[in-house]
Parts: C-alpha cells; sequence; structure tokens
C-alpha cells in the first residue's frame, strides 16, 4: 500500500448478501479481511441461513463492521439493507460465492476519486468449481471492443463506485431477482465516470447452485425488462424476437460472431423489424442471447 496516514485512507465499504452458502463464504469473507485496508467497513447481510454460514460468520465478527442473519426479500434487498448501514466513500458488494484478489482495495483507491461521481471495474476472473479452471477475462479489451451500447461487460464483484454515485443513481431494484445490478448500472450509464485497470480484481466463482446459471426464462425477462426500461427498446424487441424464433435452432447454431453474421445477414430479409440494427449490432445480439 502507498505510505499515507490511516485518515488519508478513504474509508471502503463493502456488503455481502448471504444465504445457504456455509461451503464458500468463508474465502470470500478471508479476501476482504485479509486486504489488510486501515479504513474498511464490512456488512454482511445473511438471509436466515439454515447451514453453518452463521457460525462462520461468528468466527471472524470481530472483523464485521455489522452483521444480520434473518429472513429478507432476495439479495437485491439485502444488498440495499447493506448500503443503508454503510457510511464509506467507496462502496462495492461481494456475493458470498465470490472472492476478491490480494491488493484489491490498495489498488481502487489509488484510481477513484471519492468527491466524484464515479464507477471503476476491472478485470476478473471465472472460477468453475466443477473442473477446478480458471479463465481470464479481459473486462477492459472487451468494453473497449463493444457494438451494444447496454453490453457493459462488467463483471459485477470486480466493480466499485463512490457513495456519490450511489446516491445518485439510487438503491437496487427490489423487485429484480437477477438483472439487478444491469438494472443499476444501466441507470448509471450517462451519470457518472466509467474508469478502468487492466488489473485482476476479482474471482467470480460458477458451481452447481450458481443463481445465474439457473435463473433461465426469469433471468432472461429481467434482462431484457432492464434493457428496455433503460432507453434500449429497440435492441429488447430484437432480443425477444430472437429468444422466440432462435430457441429451436439453438442446437445448430454456435455463438460464433461470423456465423451470427451470415446467419442474420439471411435472416433480416425475412424479418423486417431487424432492418432497425445493423448485421454487426444483430451479430452481437444473437452472441448475447446465447449467453443468457
Amino acid at each position: 500500500m502507498s505510505d499515507r496516514n490511516k485518515a488519508h485512507w478513504p474509508k471502503i465499504s463493502i456488503v455481502t448478501p448471504s444465504y445457504n452458502q456455509g461451503q464458500y463464504i468463508e474465502e470470500t469473507i478471508l479476501s476482504v479481511i485479509n486486504q489488510n485496508y486501515p479504513n474498511l467497513e464490512y456488512i454482511i447481510i445473511d438471509g436466515g441461513s439454515t447451514d453453518n454460514t452463521v457460525e462462520i460468520i461468528k468466527n471472524y465478527e470481530k472483523h464485521i463492521t455489522y452483521w444480520v442473519s434473518e429472513p429478507d426479500q432476495g439479495q437485491s434487498h439485502a444488498i440495499n439493507k447493506g448500503f443503508k448501514k454503510s457510511t464509506g466513500d467507496i462502496l462495492g458488494w461481494i456475493n458470498s460465492d465470490d472472492y476478491y484478489t490480494s491488493d484489491t482495495f490498495s489498488t481502487i483507491v489509488d484510481i477513484i476519486q471519492p468527491k466524484q461521481l464515479m464507477l471503476l471495474y476491472g478485470n476478473a476472473s471465472y472460477y468453475f468449481q466443477d473442473t477446478d479452471s480458471f479463465k481470464e477475462v479481459d473486462v477492459v479489451a472487451r468494453n473497449r471492443k463493444k457494438i451494444l451500447p447496454f453490453d457493459l461487460g462488467f463483471i459485477q464483484p470486480a466493480t466499485f463506485w463512490t457513495k456519490w454515485l450511489w446516491e445518485e443513481v439510487g438503491e437496487l431494484n427490489e423487485e429484480l431477482h437477477y438483472a439487478f445490478d444491469l438494472d443499476w448500472y444501466l441507470r448509471g450509464l450517462n451519470k457518472g465516470k466509467h474508469i478502468s485497470t487492466s488489473r485482476e480484481l476479482a474471482i467470480y466463482r460458477i458451481h452447481g447452485d450458481h443463481k445465474t446459471s439457473n435463473g433461465g426464462e426469469e433471468r432472461e425477462k429481467e434482462i431484457l425488462t432492464s434493457i428496455d426500461k433503460n432507453g434500449y427498446r429497440k435492441y429488447a424487441n430484437v432480443l425477444s424476437n430472437l429468444n422466440r424464433r432462435v430457441a429451436t435452432k439453438s442446437s445448430f447454431f454456435t455463438d460464433r460472431l461470423l456465423l451470427g453474421k451470415a446467419f442474420f445477414s439471411i435472416y433480416r430479409v425475412f424479418n423486417p423489424s431487424l432492418w432497425k440494427l445493423s448485421v454487426n449490432e444483430i451479430s452481437q445480439l444473437f452472441t448475447k442471447r446465447r449467453a443468457m
């Protein structure tokens, strides 16, 4: 860490929403407290877990600013509860099955300006629990090449923002259970400055009980609704159209960009509504649809 007095370290507030993930949460907690950041506020909001989660939290409660275990209305509600308790200058949340890499906090405080409307995103890796393997994701490069304006490409645990931006954008939409992070980022897209770092800030764990992987049609619906209501209706309409028409063909087509271009260059002739978008945009939507 840089040589500065504790009083000059901006306070970081981290919220962990949790429910019955005792097999992962210790690694999450340790990744926060082992940052050894001198001005940390760590908050855990557990939804009334019935496994060993509470026991693990109690083992580390001297390092935790505030925690509670009680029924809530879902993950977005738990995160909002946590941030209502927070007093930090820089905010972020880390789910109870993900974890930070070393020196993440010292990296972000050297970049983020706490008194500005600012969001910082960094690189990350996916960790596949079943195969014990990692896949690095260059989020910075991915965002630089993006074609779709709503496809921000951020990986949630590797994202941080100032309290000023949180107050400007407002809380997470508690009616959403899968796309609340996308919805919040889209709401804040034009409200502050987005900056990036090529440093790997977090590990995003994918496993059998992974919420995103098991969201199905409900998750797809929330994504489309968020894209629609945040000013990208034409993309949401085409994505919805693709969901209906491509579902029966998805086992035949791959998500390769060139195939998407070739397929939709022909396909949109028979679907006039697709002419609203370029071939590149349509092919990117095709790839996006398969990832949903």
